[in-house]
């Protein structure tokens, strides 16, 4: 997997897009659009924790494992006793109306969760995380 923190481009190209940002995330895991876009390819996914990828090949062979990607507001914070997935708040931000929370030991990273203010979780909390099926994407991973 590429280092993001070393990883310097030669290049940056910068795309501007006429639409929501719901829209963009739909496109870009949407079959339809990865064939139009990404050289034929199809993205093929079980939209849970844990469910299926393949990333198919024209000829229909299947590249490698993937990573799930959420957007932090889909990650709704609920009763740890209640939640398959539990994690621990690392830190909380105040941004608006809105906090960020870092919840660590929920997965192999942390996982940042957007919550409103209303909301009253510490550092040091136990949370459960739950997560809406249809809002999971699975990017493959890069195997170099």
């Amino acid at each position: 997997m590429i280092d993001i923190a070393k990883f310097k481009p030669k290049t940056v190209y910068v795309t501007y897009i006429a639409a929501t940002p719901e829209r963009v995330w739909e496109a870009l895991t949407s079959s339809e659009f990865t064939k139009k876009y990404f050289w034929d390819l199809s993205i093929e996914l079980d939209p849970k924790l844990g469910g299926a990828f393949a990333l198919r090949m024209p000829d229909g062979t299947a590249a490698g494992p993937a990573t799930a990607m959420l957007r932090p507001e889909a990650i709704a914070i609920i009763d740890s006793e209640c939640a398959d997935l539990c994690g621990t708040v690392e830190t909380v931000s105040f941004i608006g109306d809105r906090q960020r929370l870092t919840i660590t030991g929920a997965a192999d990273r942390p996982i940042v969760v957007e919550a409103p203010n209303s909301l009253a979780v510490e550092a040091g909390q136990r949370v459960g995380l739950g997560i809406e099926p249809r809002t999971v994407r699975l990017l493959p991973e890069d195997r170099r």
